[in-house]
């Protein structure tokens, strides 16, 4: 059937080559070709794209690299940018004219090279397909003029976003844990299921440029060849996928060549949908075929001119090639239909791997199609819904997990019809009935709205936080509660959802929200924290450094990755050893924490030698850790020392304000041992107990904390106590017999801070969108302390339902209907007789009215409310309804003729749907009165008698019915008149 099709076609001239006559041919070559005008000083040109020369390769070759010449004149010179690049950006201005002075174009070339770009870049389908150039005396092009636009540019301006939403749509098919040739599937399908070949138009000659073009293949959806090519390449090079239009001019027709895992293929979109358009069907013939396939006897594609050679014959066995259902991922599997030819059923089957072995019958259907074997069992995702529909001969199905479905319609079917085709467009089941699944015309489409699902709440799930140090492996959330059958999707940062948990396993905060999808409810949506710290580096401690006595530490060369927290500027002119304090820095420093205050051992020796430094230089001071090595440290004040006391500098100011930046807020920091002076070394080290149980209040002053006598801050006092946490500060101790003991410096003691009262004041830090949830953050204005709150998914609002439905007006054809109006809601407006559906309106108004229906009929209208928001409709909860009846129509009076002395018979035509009749007389100018009431529709005549001579009497009838004990008339008849003489 597919080839019969397919022949008559190409002798038609549509996908395949058109019949040409070669003088014909020669004639409108002629008359169609550029125009030239020339003269000694330069000349001007025109091309025009017309039927004969549409797909002439030279236009649909990739666009030469041509940059401005250092010399060249005009605009286009100066602004630096590559021909391409510049024509893009004047044509997306809406430029009448364009400088191309600058890029040393020949007049020969500048036709092809105008239509190379429009050819490879869909997004400029509002341009017409003519341009006129001027060139200059050496044959050079100066400037393309008299561009034209398809569109005002405000209407192509709204064209250009319902491209863009339109191929937004259409991505919503794909998954981002899909390889590039799945990628390539699914959009081929998408195409295949959504837009329909333009053939009446085609054959009667009134194909619209549109047709040509990405939007009429994905907004208008109707399309050519070109058209569908256009839209394919359009979405691909979304996907970053390379993508390439390719023709035959003997063949009159474009396609397709993509390249996947570094080889090229040809898919020809277009000749996988079937003429005439054919609902749901989506063959696979023509997908990721090399050259060799695509030009054998069963794929007959010829003369085409490509940049590119396929000749890879990975997929030519692939089993797509016997599918002609459109393949779905759902729920991290593929699924497809096919007929089993053993069990005779129609069955919905699913893999994990596209390519993979393994293949699973999810369910099968054997209410089939009489005695037409083979599969006409369709599939259509709903991305809206997330959910597959598929189609039996005789009902419509959802899936409702990995192992049944439930059937959501089944439609009135005469003798031997059934269900041959099936989609969903438009929130509407659109099916075709038929009793033969053979197509010669446009199809006749029936619909029926989506049933909306009851959905119940999920429950019972959660995930929690998780806390590591970090060991190089991944970290991964365990979601608890899920039952058999539960879907499990995960996302990071960025929101968008997929199989695989996010990476985590650098140090670092995530943020992981994962979505949990059951049949018949609701998607549950949570999220978790890991928090994966910083690990302790392994790392050997620098032994036997050495130090000649008045050199600068700095000159003590340190094994890699450790610095001098010291200052590198002390000298010593003592010998002996001494401690100093070093710091490590890992190579990995994301991941591993940066170790500081190392004591190492440093050997003072003599030099030998006359450089040796003079009794006279001065000594440092013994060692203390570094200043200005962190930012953010305050060198810690020196106390007043009591009388003949000496002290050492102290250590670095540790304050939550100022914490070392490798060191968590709540964290001590490494402890060093206190220092000693080494010319206090013939004075007794005192006994002392560094003091415990300090505390502080968010807010105040180191100073506030009070110390033990003896001991005084070393750490500056004005250090401001912030965040709550223990926290190590440094003291000095100060004995009271300064004589005979040493003071001590560098004493670590914790400080626990707290905070007496917060006082939150709280930020939106992400705000929730309709895919991601958002998080409000609360932070206390006294100690910084913070906490986060999940900000539920911003869900669209949807409309109340309708109210105050009723009938406004009714006439035998027409049913007008009304509603209370609620202001920013559109309703979506739905008539009804018995279970099929009539016709479908949607409207901003609240007053819809049904035309061109059938007399003394009942019909339901139900009508629904729904708001629309990024391009998708959400609808109220509830539809209201109301029934109503057409009015009978109008009697036609076919005669009055006389009948013997004094009788007259009346005759009519009979109403459809009329249960009787009421005639009406006058007599001369007097009024109408009821003459006969007539309780059989299918009467159509009545006999008048005892009229009296001369007397002038007229006519006219009216139908009715009787419902629910009342009458309801049509339309008084037109009048006769009959006088008897």
């Amino acid at each position: 059937m597919q080839q019969f099709f397919r022949t008559q076609f190409i002798l038609q001239g549509g996908k395949g080559m058109k019949g040409k006559y070669f003088l014909i041919l020669c004639l409108l070559l002629f008359l169609c070709g550029g125009t030239v005008s020339a003269s000694s000083g330069g000349g001007t040109d025109s091309l025009r794209i017309t039927d004969e020369n549409r797909f002439d390769p030279e236009f649909y070759r990739q666009p030469e690299a041509r940059y401005a010449s250092q010399g060249g004149e005009g605009r286009s010179a100066r602004a630096g940018l590559d021909f391409e690049t510049y024509i893009i950006e004047q044509l997306q201005q809406f430029a009448t004219t364009i400088d191309v002075s600058g890029y040393g174009i020949s007049n020969g070339k500048a036709g092809s090279a105008y239509f190379q770009i429009l050819n490879s870049h869909p997004e400029l389908f509002y341009v017409e397909g003519s341009v006129n150039w001027r060139y200059n005396s050496s044959g050079m092009v100066t400037q393309y003029y008299n561009i034209k636009y398809r569109d005002a540019q405000a209407n192509i301006q709204r064209q250009q976003k319902e491209l863009e939403a339109a191929a937004n749509e259409a991505l919503t098919w794909v998954d981002d844990s899909m390889s590039d040739m799945e990628k390539a599937l699914v959009i081929h399908d998408y195409l295949v299921l959504n837009c329909e070949y333009d053939q009446e138009r085609l054959q009667n000659g009134t194909v619209p440029a549109y047709s040509h073009s990405a939007y009429g293949a994905l907004v208008s959806r109707l399309a050519v060849c070109d058209g569908y090519s256009h839209a394919y390449s359009y979405i691909l090079e979304k996907l970053g996928i390379p993508c390439e239009l390719v023709t035959s001019d003997s063949m009159n027709h474009a396609w397709n060549m993509v390249s996947i895992g570094g080889d090229w293929y040809h898919v020809d979109v277009t000749w996988d949908d079937p003429i005439w358009d054919c609902i749901g069907r989506v063959l696979h013939s023509y997908f990721l075929l090399s050259d060799q396939v695509i030009s054998d006897s069963g794929h007959k594609h010829a003369n085409w001119s490509a940049g590119h050679t396929a000749v890879s014959d990975t997929y030519k066995q692939a089993f797509w090639t016997g599918i002609q259902s459109a393949f779905c991922y759902w729920r991290g599997n593929w699924y497809y239909a096919r007929y089993n030819g053993t069990s005779r059923t129609g069955d919905v089957l699913k893999k994990q791997e596209l390519l993979g072995s393994g293949e699973e019958t999810v369910c099968s259907e054997s209410n089939l199609w009489g005695s037409y074997g083979g599969n006409y069992m369709y599939l259509d995702f709903d991305a809206g819904r997330n959910a597959i529909y598929f189609n039996s001969g005789t009902s419509i199905f959802r899936l409702e997990d990995e192992k049944w479905a439930e059937m959501v319609y089944e439609p009135e079917l005469s003798a031997n019809q059934y269900i041959f085709g099936f989609t969903i467009k438009e929130d509407q089941l659109c099916y075709w009935l038929s009793n033969s699944p053979n197509v010669s015309r446009k199809q006749s489409l029936r619909t029926h709205p989506v049933p909306e699902q009851a959905l119940s709440q999920i429950t019972g799930i959660s995930a929690e936080n998780l806390t590591a140090v970090y060991d190089g492996k991944w970290k991964l959330i365990q979601v608890k509660g899920t039952k058999n059958g539960d879907y499990v999707t995960y996302a990071g940062e960025n929101g968008m959802f997929g199989a695989e948990q996010p990476e985590m396993k650098d140090a670092g905060v995530y943020q992981v929200s994962y979505k949990v999808e059951r049949s018949g409810c609701q998607p549950f949506q949570g999220q978790a924290q890991i928090v994966i710290e910083k690990a302790e580096p392994i790392y050997a401690v620098p032994e036997g450094l050495q130090i000649v006595k008045g050199q600068a530490l700095g000159e003590v060369k340190l094994p890699e990755r450790f610095f001098w927290e010291t200052d590198t500027a002390k000298k010593w002119r003592t010998e002996g050893e001494v401690i100093c304090y070093v710091l490590y820095s890992p190579e990995d420093s994301r991941n591993y924490k940066t170790v500081s205050h190392i004591p190492v051992k440093v050997t003072v020796v003599k030099e030998e030698g006359p450089d040796t430094p003079s009794e006279g230089d001065k000594e440092e001071e013994p060692d203390v850790p570094p200043e200005g090595e962190r930012p953010g440290e305050e060198k810690p004040k020196e106390p007043d020392e009591p009388s003949g006391g000496e002290g050492t500098p102290g250590q670095p100011d540790h304050s939550p304000e100022e914490e070392n930046p490798d060191t968590p807020p709540g964290e001590e920091q490494p402890s060093i041992p206190s220092e000693v002076n080494p010319e206090d070394t013939e004075k007794e080290v005192p006994s002392f107990t560094p003091p415990k149980g300090l505390s502080g209040h968010s807010g105040k002053m180191l100073s506030s904390v009070k110390l033990p006598a003896g001991f005084v801050w070393q750490t500056s006092e004005s250090t401001r106590l912030w965040r709550e946490g223990s926290y190590t500060y440094y003291v000095k101790y100060v004995p009271e017999d300064t004589k005979k003991y040493v003071s001590v410096s560098n004493i670590p003691v914790k400080v626990q801070v707290i905070c007496p009262e917060h006082r939150y004041i709280s930020e939106v830090t992400r705000a929730a969108t309709r895919t991601r949830k958002g998080q409000e953050t609360f932070t206390c204005e006294i100690c910084g302390n913070a906490y986060t709150r999940e900000i539920s998914l911003e869900l669209p609002k949807k409309p109340e339902p309708v109210s105050g439905l009723k009938v406004t007006k009714v006439s035998a054809n027409s049913l007008q209907f009304s509603w209370k109006k609620t202001e920013g809601v559109k309703y979506r407006a739905v008539l009804y007789q018995k279970n099929a559906v009539v016709a479908t309106g949607y409207t901003d108004k609240n007053v819809y009215a049904f035309s061109k229906l059938q007399s003394a009929a009942d019909y339901q209208m139900k009508v629904t409310a729904y708001r629309e928001i990024d391009g998708g409709k959400y609808y109220a909860d509830q539809e209201a309804s109301v029934k109503a009846s057409t009015a009978l129509g109008k009697v036609k009076l076919v005669s009055v003729k006389g009948q013997g002395t004094g009788k007259v018979k009346i005759t009519w035509k009979k109403v459809s749907g009329a249960g009787g009749y009421e005639i009406f007389m006058k007599t001369g100018t007097g009024s109408y009165k009821k003459i006969k009431s007539i309780a059989k529709g299918k009467t159509v005549a009545f006999t008048k008698s005892g009229l009296k001579k001369g007397k002038n009497y007229s006519f006219r009838i009216r139908a009715y019915k009787k419902s629910g004990g009342k009458k309801a008339y049509g339309a008084y008849s037109n009048v006769k008149t009959w006088k008897r003489k």
